[in-house]
């Protein structure tokens, strides 16, 4: 009796497993590459044709890698993009064109308190000049003191001289 001739390799199969094997990945990878359509299964779907499984395996494997460099580069170009605009920021903080949030919340802090202090003593102050005044006497006291607490906010000096500008102008102030 004779023995079956062996396959050439070109159309040699391989079961999952020995492929898995093969090309040193997991059953299940090689699964998903077949699903993928990077592997060629074979006669049944359970074998896959080996010369073209490894030819594909290996383009793949090229491609990622090329890939993994061209998103390194990309990764790399993009950090230094942020770096350069990170440099740019700190020189505008130092000059002043641009403020941190610390300065910010500071700022918010002291013109806040200036105008809650302002204004909880107006009661005080209204209640003493007015007492037994017409409502229009009342009215004009009330607007007035407000008005001197708000010009005094705004001319805290860490505002902007452009922004108090524009501030009083919309509270209906000309300086």
């Amino acid at each position: 009796m004779t023995e079956p001739k062996p396959k050439p390799l070109n159309e040699a199969e391989l079961s999952t497993g020995d492929l898995a094997m093969l090309l040193g990945i997991s059953a299940r990878q090689v699964a998903r590459l077949g699903d993928k359509g990077i592997l060629k299964r074979g006669t049944s779907t359970s074998h896959w044709m080996m010369a073209e499984c490894v030819r594909s395996y290996c383009e793949y494997v090229r491609g990622s890698a090329g890939n993994k460099g061209s998103d390194f580069e990309s990764a790399r170009a993009r950090e230094k993009g942020a770096k350069a605009r990170l440099a740019e920021m700190a020189a505008d903080i130092q000059e002043g064109k641009l403020l941190t949030v610390d300065a910010v919340s500071e700022a918010n802090s002291s013109i806040l308190t200036s105008l809650v202090t302002r204004l909880c003593n107006l009661g005080d102050g209204v209640a003493n000049v007015c007492h037994n005044q017409p409502a229009e006497f009342i009215a004009d006291r009330v607007n007035g003191g407000l008005r001197s607490a708000l010009r005094e906010v705004a001319g805290l000096p860490h505002v902007p001289e452009d922004v108090k500008k524009k501030t009083l102008q919309q509270l209906g102030f000309a300086t």
